[in-house]
């Protein structure tokens, strides 16, 4: 969950470090963050609770990838979708894909995309019983307006895509405005392929990867 109301971009990116449990930053003398791994999880394993792993906080995105320009703009402005991608491309070993939803991309590379997240999950899964860890996130980049909520931008990832019905449910960032809601892949398209006022490109999506 966000701690602020501008930091739905940095909530997001703690959210998917937690998720791929990657947090190469950290020296040798161990985490610095809370215990609670499933604070901001979006999927946990069998060992999860037996490992030395720490969550990522937003507090430790901001305080360990951005530098003191970036956190105050972020601050005051929040961040962009090419923002998201910077700072997410400060971890080391995570791969990291901005894609804009400019007019080139269709609806159907859309989803393609989201399937694509999810098989990697799938795919793992089918050979234990357990739920195992996916190896690619998406956050998507969307206005609030164009799905009839209150608010303007917002980032928030995605948890798990309804294939039959074309569904997909955001793990809304904001908790204390809304729960985790699913959404239409049509609809959210829609609300990506959007214009951020302060920004001269669109919004789009990030997918980061092992």
């Amino acid at each position: 969950m966000q701690k602020h109301p501008v930091s739905c971009g940095l909530a997001s990116i703690s959210i998917a470090l937690n998720t791929l449990k990657i947090a190469t930053w950290r020296d040798a003398t161990g985490p610095t963050g809370p215990t609670d791994l499933m604070s901001d999880a979006l999927f946990r394993s069998s060992d999860d609770l037996n490992d030395d792993f720490h969550a990522v906080t937003e507090e430790e995105v901001n305080g360990f990838l951005l530098d003191e320009e970036e956190r105050t703009r972020a601050a005051r402005n929040g961040v962009s979708l090419q923002d998201v991608g910077n700072i997410s491309r400060k971890v080391p070993h995570l791969k990291v894909e901005v894609v804009h939803a400019h007019s080139k991309l269709t609806l159907d590379d859309f989803r393609s995309r989201i399937q694509e997240c999810m098989k990697e999950s799938l795919e793992t899964e089918n050979h234990s019983n357990m739920v195992k860890r996916p190896e690619k996130v998406m956050i998507v980049n969307f206005s609030r307006s164009a799905l009839q909520q209150s608010g303007s931008g917002h980032f928030s990832p995605i948890a798990c895509w309804h294939e039959a019905e074309d569904l997909v449910l955001l793990l809304d960032t904001a908790r204390f405005k809304y729960p985790a809601f699913w959404v239409s892949v049509v609809d959210l398209w829609k609300a990506c392929a959007t214009s951020d006022s302060d920004k001269t490109d669109p919004r789009g999506f990030v997918i980061l990867s092992r």
